[in-house]
């Protein structure tokens, strides 16, 4: 059971540290509503980048890197380092 609590803190610990949500919560600027319709997509689709279960395709980081500043290569780097 120990085991497993720890891996939830470790996700809940990478959750929070995926540059999207950082920045989301650093500026507070859109709602995810309102973030999903500037980046052109729904937010079921930003909610899944904010909690690391996909990755923006390449067609839509180019906006995203547009609108939040976060780049691919951080993005990326972030993912890849999941518990």
């Amino acid at each position: 059971m120990k085991a497993q609590a720890q891996t939830k803190d470790e996700w809940r610990e990478w959750i929070n540290k995926n540059p999207l949500k950082v920045w989301k919560e650093k500026y507070n600027v859109y709602t995810l509503n309102e973030l999903a319709s500037r980046l052109g997509t729904s937010i079921l689709t930003v909610n899944a980048w904010l909690l690391g279960m996909q990755m923006p395709r390449d067609e839509r980081m180019a906006r995203v890197t547009k609108i939040t500043g976060v780049t691919q290569t951080e993005l990326r780097t972030w993912y890849n380092s999941r518990p």
